[in-house]
């Protein structure tokens, strides 16, 4: 049926951010191995919008210390002017997290400093209403749009900092003695002002996790191969560069084997490429269980082509290495096609061992190892053919 799985076909490589997207995040929370990978992905979003932030945020303070010099009286602005000191050390503050590079501390740092604004500003306001000028919220309102739009804060701590900004407000007012009417009015646009700047807090990171979840799936789709969910060819010879500099500090040997699955395409036009993606999957397996030791990599080079790097591993131990690879194919009892040699599915192994002495150039390896492929095809197939890397064998 149209549909159904297909038989004995796995579902390609299963994905946690694909689970997460469909399950959905309204709550803006994702699974915990998820929401740590999130927080830092996060983290390099709000550094951005910071840096951005923070010349605005200082322009706009400077030109409130302008306006107020120039519209108040003297007495009036004497007194503002610690509050204004005050709200410039908390810029300071995040200037300095930003300038030694604490990500971890960022967060907390413009928190401090937007509350640093949201208590001083009612202070000033009231000040000002206390020389019968008119006590207007544009300032907190301007607080706002930093605190829900531009500061980069989770919607959480968003939320909870407007809220801690919003309410010392009245209470302030009405110990300068603002005029009811007016408190009241001004403490209305306030709240409106908060409610579509919670929609808007809240829209803006659950957009960040929708495209986090979609970066990291198409990660994925880079790195991995979709049908045996192994590594691709990139990542395989991205692995080997990075094995190779790492064996010469710790000057331990390392092989790299190239893989070939024996009459692949007489197995495919007898039972069909379904069978042949299913035989894939199953070699994966064994593939995958050969390289278990922390730094050993299994991947799919292309095609019916694998490789596999083992790391720190003998002349002596990579031969019972391979020779268990091929042995345990054989054991997964694959019936082959009629007219191949074998009568179940079988590998061609060839190794490039490689010493910590020598200094190895990745295509070389490569190389080599496919020369010891080609030859234990030549031999007959099923078979382990290692060879050491070296000049002679490049010539």
């Amino acid at each position: 049926m149209a549909g159904d799985k297909l038989p004995g076909l796995r579902e390609e490589r299963p994905s946690i951010y694909a689970d997460q997207a469909r399950a959905g995040f309204a709550k803006l929370r994702f699974r915990p191995d998820i929401e740590a990978e999130f927080s830092e992905y996060f983290s390099s979003i709000h550094v951005t919008r910071v840096r951005f932030t923070l010349p605005v945020a200082a322009a706009l303070t400077l030109l409130f210390i302008l306006t107020d010099h120039l519209r108040l009286p003297t007495e009036v602005v004497s007194t503002t002017y610690g509050a204004r000191i005050l709200q410039l050390s908390g810029l300071i503050l995040v200037w300095w997290v930003l300038r030694q590079d604490r990500r971890d501390l960022l967060q907390p740092a413009v928190a401090i400093c937007l509350l640093i604004f949201g208590l001083s500003i009612p202070f000033i306001l009231g000040k000002i209403n206390t020389a019968n000028f008119q006590s207007p919220i544009h300032a907190l309102s301007v607080l706002m749009v930093v605190c829900y739009f531009m500061a980069g804060l989770r919607f959480r701590h968003a939320a909870l900092l407007a809220v801690a900004i919003t309410l010392p407000y009245p209470l302030s007012q009405l110990f300068f003695d603002q005029a009811l009417p007016n408190l009241v009015l001004n403490t209305f646009f306030l709240l409106i002002f908060n409610a579509l700047g919670l929609s808007g807090a809240w829209f803006i990171e659950f957009t960040a996790r929708e495209n986090f979840l979609n970066r990291q799936q198409l990660n994925e789709l880079a790195r991995f191969d979709s049908l045996t969910g192994l590594p691709n060819r990139r990542v395989l010879l991205s692995d080997l560069q990075q094995l190779s500099r790492q064996a010469k500090r710790d000057q331990v040997p390392y092989a790299f084997a190239m893989i070939d699955v024996d009459h692949f395409k007489a197995y495919n036009d007898e039972y069909g490429h379904l069978a042949g993606d299913v035989c894939l999957q199953q070699l994966a397996g064994v593939f995958q269980n050969a390289a278990q030791r922390p730094l050993d990599t299994a991947g799919r080079y292309g095609g019916e082509e694998f490789a596999l790097i083992w790391y720190s591993s003998s002349p002596d131990q990579t031969l019972d290495l391979a020779e268990k690879l091929r042995l345990d194919v054989m054991a997964l009892d694959i019936k082959q096609a009629q007219h191949a040699q074998e009568d179940v599915i079988t590998v061609s192994i060839g190794v490039c061992l490689c010493s910590p002495e020598q200094e190895h150039s990745e295509e070389q390896i490569i190389a080599i190892a496919d020369a010891a492929l080609y030859e234990s095809k030549a031999n007959g197939r099923n078979k382990v053919v290692i060879r050491e890397y070296s000049k002679a064998e490049l010539e």
